[in-house]
């Protein structure tokens, strides 16, 4: 196989906001083959109500049956004993492709189950773990600009990896490679530890005052949103999550106890405004590239003849909407062209009023 749009049928296990944006993701790269959706009957009523399924059924033999391409969503509650019955199931030469949020435990299960002759990628979205499992929409712009992390398992996974990357870059997202051990130790130090310090934050505001002192006017925005974080992340499991890594994040916990103490002994000193420097100088690329990403943009899918970018240059200034910058999108399908604006409001106002009018229009923050 030379690329994935060879692919002719695609086992979706699992159909979150992620996997459904992927099939649309393939299809602007010329996939034409069938997708079968193995999930619960109302998942699989939306999946088939917005056209990212076209067959599906509850039984996982029967959708990986002729799969070539099988996706495994990361909403799925045992990842590593789905994993295992997908092996035991899938045919000869298929490409696994798993969201799940932890990947560190598929060497493990490839050696239980003795499977050598299928290919394995792991994938995961920066920020998907602020993703909603529930499937609503598409968006054929969902990976524009996006960092992915794939994780091919071993060497013989190189040439699955290389489908894969070269499909996603396509449509505009940006693929990073690490190993599948790299990609917990990232997981548990960018995404888990963060929040284990807000936890432990939130401990010490209350521990020196009582609940009835702290209201949201007294604590402040930033201290009450750090509080519904981690209320929204135990009602979805946040513990769970934890647990396949949590060497990794108690291993993080020491390491910052020891840059804590550093911090202490420059705050006593008068060392602390030189370390702020020297953070904020190796961090300004991060910053110019955040600086961009907020830039309020959209994206119109527009046609060979500039007729409709004619149209939407119309409409807007007499919206009195001013059209900050205006390039072409590079990607497959339909020519599509990024507009940027002067704030969110003009943004979103601009692609209600292309909407309305018939235009294809999206936001692809």
């Amino acid at each position: 196989m030379e690329s994935l749009r060879e692919v002719k049928k695609i086992c979706l296990v699992g159909v979150d906001e992620v996997v459904a944006n992927l099939v649309v993701a393939l299809r602007r790269t010329g996939f034409k083959g069938r997708t079968h959706a193995v999930t619960n009957s109302a998942q699989l009523k939306r999946a088939w109500g917005i056209g990212v399924a076209n067959d599906g059924s509850e039984r996982l033999e029967e959708g990986l049956e002729d799969a070539q391409l099988i996706v495994m969503s990361f909403s799925l509650e045992d990842s590593s004993s789905r994993l295992a019955s997908v092996l035991e199931n899938a045919d000869p030469g298929a490409i696994i492709v798993d969201l799940s949020h932890t990947k560190a435990y598929v060497a493990r299960i490839f050696e239980e189950v003795g499977r050598e002759d299928v290919r394995y990628v792991g994938i995961r979205l920066v920020d998907s773990l602020e993703i909603s499992d529930v499937l609503t929409r598409t968006d054929p712009f969902f990976f524009d600009s996006k960092a992915l992390i794939l994780t091919p398992r071993e060497k013989g996974d190189l040439d699955a990896y290389a489908l894969l990357s070269e499909a996603l870059e396509s449509i505009g997202a940006q693929v990073i490679a690490l190993s599948p051990m790299a990609h917990d130790q990232l997981l548990a130090n960018y995404v888990h530890l963060p929040r284990v310090t807000t936890l432990a934050i939130l401990e010490q505001v209350y521990a020196y005052n009582s609940g009835d002192s702290l209201r949201p006017g007294i604590m402040g925005k930033e201290l009450t949103a750090q509080l519904e974080q981690i209320m929204d992340l135990h009602h979805s499991r946040w513990s769970e999550e934890l647990e396949p890594v949590k060497k990794l994040v108690s291993d993080g916990i020491d390491l910052l106890i020891e840059r804590l103490q550093l911090i202490k002994r420059d705050l006593m000193g008068s060392g602390l405004e030189e370390r702020i420097k020297s953070l904020l100088t190796s961090a300004s690329l991060t910053l110019e590239r955040a600086a961009e990403a907020r830039e309020p943009r959209l994206v119109v899918i527009a046609e060979e003849n500039m007729k409709t970018l004619e149209r939407v240059s119309t409409l807007l200034a007499n919206a009195h909407l001013v059209i900050n910058d205006l390039e072409r999108a590079d990607r497959p399908g339909a020519p599509a062209y990024k507009l940027t604006m002067n704030t969110a409001e003009d943004r979103d106002e601009a692609i209600q009023l292309l909407k309305f009018a018939g235009i294809q229009a999206f936001d692809i923050q």
